[in-house]
């Protein structure tokens, strides 16, 4: 069964924050660029600051049938390397206010915790514009809704405002190269009536376009936790313990049309397919996380003899920093 695929539409408006581009080789030899850059993005409604992750990387040159053309994005994106200005480079008084298209797709590996998925937001085009246009984080797709369930605060009682998950899967990609990316997402209630609208439009197994917020920032209404402290007994200057920030880090349904008629969304059939093909991946990652061999990296630095383990020094904790990727986990 053959499952018509789409693409979704990416639209990030913010400044420019952070560029880690490197230009290089692929495995094949190929010249590319590849790395990422990080958007911040003011949301005047929330009074927050979201930074979105936004992978980018291109070949020189495409091949196609045997037919080697020019890439115009890798282009692009050694003018952005070259020419832009971020914050973490040049400071927010000079940093570019930029807009980025793009499209999203899943990221599956195997880690030390297992298989991991997240959502992956990549990178087509950048442009300049100008600081007073409207920032953004967002992005609009085709996509079926499989499992709608309210959330539920720590006593098991549906929160107030009212929201409610949704799990959802889009097929990326042509017939010929489809790929399957699940999606959790959450609407909230708000006095524009969208939750209410939603529901009375869409139930289970419904597919529709619908618009998607990126939402990423750090929650101030939730206490930090902070890794205790041990004590120190180590030598020199003590390093501090880390802090981990909670992070509000969701995919918000903020609008939508009307679902597809029966004929034109997909059928119950189809949906099967769709969540087989996803198993079928994940599969394929593990099989092959299993068969690549374990290599163990050379640290730069002898390998001295360990004391018996109750009288190394004391705990030693990383730094201070903000625990997030800017990743999106999905169900």
């Amino acid at each position: 069964m053959a499952i018509e695929g789409t693409y979704a539409n990416l639209q990030v408006v913010g400044t420019l924050k952070t560029m880690n581009l490197q230009a290089g080789k692929s495995r094949a030899g190929r010249d590319m660029i590849n790395g990422n850059i990080v958007v911040q993005v003011k949301d005047a409604e929330k009074g927050v600051i979201n930074n979105i992750n936004i992978k980018a990387i291109e070949m020189k040159e495409n091949t196609y049938d045997g037919e080697v053309t020019e890439n115009k994005r890798y282009k692009g994106l050694q003018t952005i390397m070259e020419e832009y200005k971020s914050i973490d480079a040049d400071g927010l008084e000079s940093a570019d206010t930029v807009s980025v298209s793009g499209n999203v797709s899943i990221n599956d590996y195997v880690g030390q915790n297992g298989l991991i998925s997240r959502v992956q937001f990549n990178l087509n085009y950048m442009n300049r514009v100008d600081a007073k246009t409207t920032q953004k984080a967002e992005f609009s797709a085709k996509m079926v809704l499989t499992k709608f369930s309210p959330v539920l605060d720590e006593e098991q009682l549906p929160v107030s405002p009212a929201a409610e998950s949704v799990e959802a899967y889009m097929v990326n990609g042509s017939k010929n190269r489809p790929k399957v990316t699940p999606l959790n997402l959450i609407i909230h209630e708000d006095d524009k009536g969208t939750l209410e609208g939603f529901k009375s439009l869409y139930t289970e197994n419904s597919t529709g376009e619908l618009l998607i917020k990126i939402n990423n920032y750090p929650d101030t209404t939730k206490q930090e936790e902070e890794v205790e402290d041990t004590g120190f007994a180590g030598f020199g200057k003590k390093i501090e313990p880390r802090v981990f920030k909670n992070f509000v880090n969701e995919l918000e349904i903020i609008g939508g049309n009307v679902p597809l008629e029966e004929g034109l969304g997909y059928s119950l059939e189809e949906i099967q397919e769709i969540i087989n093909m996803r198993r079928k991946a994940l599969a394929l990652v593990e099989e092959k996380s299993n068969n690549t061999p374990q290599v163990t990296m050379p640290t730069g630095f002898p390998t001295p003899k360990q004391p018996p383990k109750e009288t190394v020094g004391g705990k030693v904790e990383p730094t201070v920093e903000d625990v997030n990727n800017g990743d999106i986990p999905t169900f």
